[in-house]
């Protein structure tokens, strides 16, 4: 197929770290194929993966790495298989990420 290797789709930017991140997602043979999305900033310095949701084919990711984010829909029939994944891999980290960094989330300063 045009524009991929490893089933990962490279016809757009990849944020860093994370075509290592997709590449190993790869090697599940449940997953048929892995197309990356937007890229937004964040102010987040964290890194890794995180399970959105179930799609009709499959499910959505969002990369995380030095204050960058990005999208990804993962193409299977198995997502509860991506799930596990992103568990093992990411689960841990992140939480300790937060742990280490505690923010509140979502609130913003009110000008008065």
């Amino acid at each position: 197929m045009k524009h991929r290797r490893n089933k990962v789709k490279r016809e757009h930017g990849i944020i860093e770290n994370a075509l290592q991140w997709l590449e190993s997602l790869s090697h599940l043979a449940e997953v048929t194929d892995i197309i990356p999305g937007v890229i937004d900033v964040n102010r987040s310095s964290e890194r890794g993966v995180v399970y959105k949701y179930e799609t009709q084919t499959g499910c959505k990711l969002l990369l995380k790495s030095n204050g960058s984010i990005q999208e990804a829909f993962v193409i299977t029939k198995y997502p509860e298989r991506v799930r596990e994944w992103v568990d093992k891999e990411f689960k841990k980290s992140l939480e300790e990420h937060r742990s280490q960094n505690p923010q509140v989330r979502g609130k913003r300063n009110k000008k008065i």
